[in-house]
């Protein structure tokens, strides 16, 4: 018999990144398409990375969403691959650098952009 019941409303995990903006372009996308998602994970990542630890595979930033949202949520990552590309389009850093679409950092200077930054 088991202890924990799993329910519909149990958050469970998506996919798991090794940075912070790729997780936050994916929740974008679900939640453009329906489907409620959080990130975890993103501060302990913040922290092991300016110690330079994150290369070495001790933590990772989360996207969870719900039980039942799980196979929705999977065709969604799955069906628009370049989705990511969509959700960031091409810019100017701050440095003056040209960044292609699809990329958060700033190949230039390694400044991240925010999604809905100019």
């Amino acid at each position: 018999m088991a202890l924990f019941k799993k329910r519909d409303d149990d958050l469970v995990r998506l996919r798991i990144f090794d940075n912070i903006p790729q997780a936050h372009a994916l929740r974008l996308l679900l939640e453009a398409n329906g489907v409620q998602a959080s990130i975890s994970g993103e501060e302990t990542h913040a922290v092991l990375g300016n110690l330079g630890l994150t290369s070495a595979g001790l933590t990772g930033v989360e996207v969870l969403v719900r039980r039942a949202d799980l196979e929705e949520a999977r065709l969604v990552m799955n069906e628009v691959p370049a989705a990511c590309n969509a959700l960031v389009p091409p810019w100017t850093c701050e440095c003056g650098a040209q960044v292609d679409e699809g990329f958060m950092v700033c190949w230039s200077c390694g400044h991240e952009v925010e999604i809905g930054d100019d």
